[in-house]
């Protein structure tokens, strides 16, 4: 039996997830390599993704500037 306050708590959380990565990946996608994701207050699955996608920005954002400080040389 679940409780459906809890039930739709989850289903709110994960929304806002969702628009975070979303929101996040977009501003990526243009081109903001200092976009992060605050996962403040998350359940640990959701907590777990938005690390991944800010780990997975910052590796960008690391090999772009590399590449940029290459090109200076």
């Amino acid at each position: 039996w679940i409780d459906v306050t809890e039930e739709r708590k989850r289903e709110a959380e994960h929304a806002n997830a969702i628009s975070a990565f979303s929101k996040v990946l977009d501003e990526t996608a243009k081109g903001n390599l200092s976009a992060r994701i605050d996962t403040k207050g998350w359940n640990e699955e959701l907590e777990t993704i938005g690390i991944a996608i800010d780990t997975l920005i910052e590796s960008l954002e690391y090999t772009v500037n590399e590449l940029k400080n290459t090109e200076k040389c």
